[in-house]
This record gives structure tokens, C-alpha cells and sequence, in this order.
């Protein structure tokens, strides 16, 4: 007899934004994205490093290490530091929070958040 694996439902959040950004977003979220990092480990190119910097472009680093994006992830941070003290929360801005959302934070927090990173996808124009 076949045992039917649980797959957990995906989370609303998951579902909020314009599609090409939610696209993007859920790419990272599921390490199949754009980014030289995941195209090198599905051996799609040669080298997992970031055309600008050259270092190895991991979603980590594109969100928050990237010399070429300061000024989009300056923005980003400001909106989401906000974001988190409006909710009382000390939260450090980490990739986990970026990518899956804070369960402290409501659905409106979290599509706040998730608008915050979706918009330094767009403007960083690297469309992971």
C-alpha cells in the first residue's frame, strides 16, 4: 500500500504581489532562480560569481551584500526596519525574513515586507 506523503499548503503570502515579482521572489525561495549561484549548481554556466563583484552571487549575497544594489537595499532595509518596529519586533533583516516572511508579522505586515522586496527586485533590474 502506497503512503501519501504531506505536503504542506503554500502560505497565502506566497501569492501576494505582481506575478513577474512573485516569479522572481519564489525562484529564490526554491534556489531555482537567475542568480549565478543557483545556474552554476544546475551547471548552466561556469562560474557562480557575480558579474559585478565576483563573488559568489548567492541570494544572500544579493540581497544583502552586493556593492552594485546599495542604494535599492538601503531603501528595501529602511522600509522593512519600519515595517518590523510598527510591530514591535527587534527582528534581525536576514535572507530567512526576506524570502518567507515573519509568522510574527500578520498577512498585511507580511505582504508590506514582501511589496519592500519585491520592489528592490525591480529596481536592481537583475530579475532573479
Amino acid at each position: 500500500m502506497w503512503k501519501k506523503e504531506y505536503v504542506e499548503p503554500p502560505k497565502p503570502i506566497f501569492h501576494f504581489g505582481e506575478r513577474n515579482s512573485q516569479m522572481s521572489h519564489t525562484r529564490i525561495r526554491v534556489k531555482f532562480s537567475n542568480l549565478n549561484f543557483h545556474l552554476f549548481n544546475y551547471n548552466l554556466i561556469d562560474s557562480p560569481n557575480c558579474q559585478h563583484c565576483d563573488l559568489s552571487e548567492t541570494p544572500n549575497h544579493y540581497f544583502l551584500i552586493c556593492a552594485q544594489y546599495a542604494q535599492e537595499r538601503a531603501e528595501m532595509i529602511d522600509k522593512i526596519r519600519y515595517i518590523l518596529q510598527k510591530n514591535n519586533l527587534n527582528d534581525k533583516i536576514n535572507l530567512e525574513l526576506l524570502v518567507h516572511g515573519s509568522k510574527k508579522l500578520s498577512y498585511i505586515s507580511n505582504s508590506k515586507l514582501f511589496n519592500a522586496v519585491h520592489i528592490y527586485i525591480k529596481k536592481t533590474c537583475r530579475n532573479p
